[in-house]
């Protein structure tokens, strides 16, 4: 309804509604495809790595906020 700007049950038109125009034929697929960026292959190693510099990290962050609450 929004992309025709009409009433989908009586054809009338929509005051204010947008009207999209439909784009050209375009690239084909396998241009498409080869312009998509690669996903980078992220080992289960890196992973966890990655998790536990995080979790240190938080921990750190959560100790110097706290840990002057904590001393008196």
């Amino acid at each position: 309804m929004l992309k025709s700007g009409k009433c989908l049950y009586c054809g009338a038109p929509i005051p204010g509604a947008l009207h999209v125009v439909e784009p050209g034929p375009g690239l084909p697929p396998d241009i498409l495809l080869s312009l998509q960026p690669r996903a980078a292959e992220v080992s289960s190693r890196t992973r966890w790595i990655r998790r536990m510099i995080a979790f240190g990290v938080a921990s750190l962050l959560v100790a110097a906020i706290m840990g002057p609450c904590m001393k008196s």
